[in-house]
């Protein structure tokens, strides 16, 4: 049995745009906001671009280290409180410290990953405004 696929939009599929028009109407607010037909606010926006992309990509590593050191000592906490007589209290405590830190860094990262990926929208809009796509 094949199973039929959806159709429906999928923000998350990229899409390419076939006019200026189609641009237009899938997100105005883009248009009006750059200006349409304006070369310098495509350009300004690739030179954005292309300082964030440096900027997520450092983050991104930085987090990894950050969670990898949070893990080793994740793995001693472990350790310690497998030992006899060890403080729950304690273990929780930094058990607790360990886990905010590690949200705290993903949430830092997902906001730097998700304004990328808006400025990427918006190229591609005004990419196939000033004639580009």
């Amino acid at each position: 049995m094949v199973k039929a696929r959806s159709l429906a939009f999928n923000p998350d599929t990229p899409r390419r745009l076939s006019t200026s028009s189609d641009a237009f109407q899938l997100n105005p607010d883009i248009i009006r906001s750059h200006g349409r037909n304006d070369p310098q606010a495509h350009d300004d926006l690739i030179n954005l671009i292309l300082e964030e992309e440096e900027e997520v990509i450092a983050a991104h590593r930085a987090t990894i280290e950050q969670t990898m050191e949070l893990v080793k000592a994740e793995m001693k906490l472990l350790s310690d409180v497998d030992k006899p007589g060890s403080a729950i209290d304690a273990y929780v405590e930094k058990l607790s410290r360990g886990l905010e830190k590690k949200a705290t860094a993903i949430d830092a990262l997902r906001a730097k990953v998700n304004a990328f990926q808006t400025h990427l929208r918006e190229e591609e809009i005004l990419s196939a405004c000033v004639g580009l796509n």
